[in-house]
């Protein structure tokens, strides 16, 4: 599909396990966190994205809607709607979510809140 559409010289495909060691140079240069799921459970991937302060763009599937703020720390699609994956990819083009947003989302979601929130404190 890459050659379809002629887009080789903007993609980067890396089709291969990436260890701890290497994970922070891919969420470094990225703009945003794609988690186009059928079905979630608690995603670590979208975990690791907010120490990065990257905003998640998902489908409404699983604990995503419980952590993704839609338009606010980032979007969320309908499932199994490519028209609607479409949009929001669209929408974070045109309106980025702030960084900041994100910092304050990972705040909610550090050990010490969950700690806590285990705990009844």
């Amino acid at each position: 599909m890459i050659d379809k559409l002629g887009i080789r010289d903007s993609v980067v495909v890396i089709n291969r396990y990436v260890p701890n060691e290497e994970v922070h140079k891919y969420f470094q240069v990225a703009d945003c966190n794609v988690l186009f799921y059928e079905v979630a459970t608690p995603s670590g991937v979208e975990s690791m994205a907010y120490n990065f302060n990257l905003p998640s763009i998902a489908t409404a599937v699983g604990h995503f809607p419980e952590t993704i703020k839609h338009g606010y720390n980032g979007y969320l699609a309908e499932p199994n709607d490519i028209d609607s994956m479409y949009k929001v990819m669209k929408d974070f083009i045109e309106n980025p979510i702030p960084r900041g947003r994100i910092e304050e989302q990972a705040k909610k979601m550090s050990w010490e809140n969950y700690a806590k929130a285990i705990l009844n404190q």
